[in-house]
């Protein structure tokens, strides 16, 4: 198993592949995942009481909330002072734009559009 946190998963899930091609008994299946860890996830391990130790479930769970990298948040939601400036701003332009008609120019101009492309399309009036 490599050190890079994000491989464990990846190398579970082969190590689960290779368990069910050779049929290991349940009983093996944690003790000779144990055997191939590298020190850093057997002294997470030393942690767990010997019964969880037993089952290959619980060792997998434990380990990949322990070795869970954390996902970067690449998308914050904005300040609530922000979320009501841009909802408030949106609500004056689309009244605005309704009151000068310039939605259903808009309208217009796409049902004509859509009319001139496929021969039917839609009737405004």
């Amino acid at each position: 198993m490599g050190h890079v946190p994000s491989e464990f998963p990846s190398y579970l899930a082969s190590v689960e592949n290779l368990v069910s091609l050779y049929e290991v008994p349940s009983q093996l299946q944690s003790k000779l995942l144990i055997a191939l860890l590298d020190e850093r996830s057997k002294s997470l391990l030393a942690k767990l009481p010997k019964e969880r130790l037993d089952q290959y479930t619980e060792v997998r769970d434990y380990l990949l909330r322990e070795f869970n990298p954390p996902i970067p948040k690449l998308f914050r939601p904005p300040p609530p002072i922000v979320a009501f400036f841009l909802e408030t701003l949106w609500h004056l332009i689309y009244h605005l734009m309704k009151i000068t008609s310039c939605i259903e120019y808009l309208m217009r101009g796409i049902f004509n559009d859509t009319k001139n492309r496929n021969g039917r399309g839609l009737s405004w009036s």
